[in-house]
């Protein structure tokens, strides 16, 4: 039995469903799917809000990249 007024605390699983270059090229951009939401992550360690419309995150992945992010830079 529960104390009164305690709620079991959900489960969190780590796992991610689905991950795909915002680029088809060798991009340091991804793409993350969990849950329904659709996330921008860059390999500099930036992250966007979470979307629920892909072309939204694109959007937020693109703007990422204009602002002058240093791994999204071609050599």
């Amino acid at each position: 039995s529960r104390a009164r007024g305690s709620y079991p605390v959900p489960r969190r699983t780590g796992s991610v469903s689905k991950q795909e270059n915002v680029d088809k090229g060798d991009s340091p951009l991804r793409l993350v799917e969990k849950k329904g939401f659709t996330q921008a992550r860059c390999a500099c360690g930036w992250d966007g809000a979470g979307r629920r419309s892909r072309k939204k995150a694109r959007a937020d992945a693109a703007a990422h990249a204009e602002k002058g992010c240093k791994a999204t830079k071609t050599k």
